[in-house]
């Protein structure tokens, strides 16, 4: 296969999960295997994990295969469920701006990180960080590096962020949506 496009490599534009996705549908459509378009983005993101070597999750895949014209979605990634929200950009400009940083999860970074969030929810008795708050997070802070303390007070108030965002997406308030 030959693939082409002028996407900036490691631009965070999620290409790769495109791509895998990408394959995958024409295989299925191909070879009419008759998987789901689940089922499809859960190989692709196997692919990711035994081929380039990031344990991704499933974001990217499922946004890619699911995503719906003029819509954000609100993604569960313990459901893969997510809840469509039509955005009305009839008065605003979005705009995408190559900024030119690399972005690579294939490096141990992404890892690293996930592992961190993964060891903290372990400590506070819980499936994942997005089961906890703030407050959850400092009953462990003297047990963890103050980097680590970061990046999981991060990814809690990063899913902070997405459930203010969906509100104001439901609200149709698209200023509210750009201040978060």
């Amino acid at each position: 296969m030959v693939f082409g496009g002028d996407i900036p490599s490691g631009s965070g534009m999620s290409s790769s999960a495109a791509l895998e996705n990408s394959v995958v549908f024409g295989l299925n459509e191909l070879f009419n295997l008759g998987l789901s378009k689940t089922e499809m983005i859960f190989i692709s993101q196997k692919a990711e994990h035994n081929y380039v070597g990031v344990n991704c999750g499933i974001m990217d895949q499922y946004a890619s295969m699911f995503g719906i014209k003029n819509h954000a979605l609100l993604l569960d990634c313990r459901s893969i469920e997510a809840k469509p929200f039509e955005i009305n950009f009839e008065n605003y400009e979005l705009m995408l701006i190559n900024t030119n940083v690399k972005h690579s999860l294939s490096d141990s970074a992404y890892n690293d990180r996930r592992s961190v969030c993964e060891s903290i929810s372990k400590m506070l008795n819980i499936k994942a960080l997005r089961d906890a708050n703030e407050a959850d997070l400092e009953k462990v802070k003297n047990k963890v590096t103050d980097e680590d303390y970061q990046k999981a007070l991060f990814v809690i108030q990063e899913n902070e962020r997405a459930e203010q965002a969906s509100a104001a997406m439901q609200n149709g308030d698209l200023e509210m949506l750009g201040g978060n």
